[in-house]
């Protein structure tokens, strides 16, 4: 684990961002899977694992620690991809700009790791994280088509 920046969210307090090469093992887990039992619960996601031990992962923590959001992701090699697996904030630390303060750093690592594009699935219904994805240039690109059987 590495702290990669001091900086401060949208309120003027201060902000630690840290980086991993892998989430096991991170303060973050916790929140992550908080946030993807919120996604399932909300039918923005599916009820199945669709994330590793090994994705790579950026937060945001306060200096005692506090963990206030971040974003896990993997590098698909072969494609070329910082494939975005899940972006969480705690519900009371949303709408500071944590999430882009996280994205930022997610950004540059998978540009050093030879990215030439960023992806991520959001549910159609999801409206707050499709204004958050466009914060950072995220754009919707193609629509996954679905039929329930």
């Amino acid at each position: 684990m590495q702290k990669v920046k001091d900086t401060c969210d949208r309120n003027g307090e201060h902000v630690e961002i840290w980086h991993n090469a892998t989430i096991a093992g991170t303060p973050c887990v916790s929140l992550f899977l908080k946030t993807y039992a919120e996604i399932v619960d909300t039918e923005f996601g599916i009820p199945v694992f669709m994330f590793s031990n090994d994705d790579r992962v950026v937060w945001a923590q306060r200096p005692d620690g506090t963990v206030l959001g971040g974003i896990s992701y993997e590098y698909q090699k072969e494609k070329r991809i910082g494939w975005l697996v899940l972006s969480f904030t705690d519900p009371a630390h949303r709408g500071k700009g944590i999430n882009q303060l996280c994205h930022e750093i997610y950004e540059e690592d998978c540009k050093k790791l030879g990215a030439v594009c960023l992806q991520s699935l959001v549910h159609v219904d999801n409206e707050k994280r499709i204004k958050s994805a466009a914060k950072v240039g995220m754009l919707p690109k193609y629509y996954r088509m679905y039929k329930a059987l």
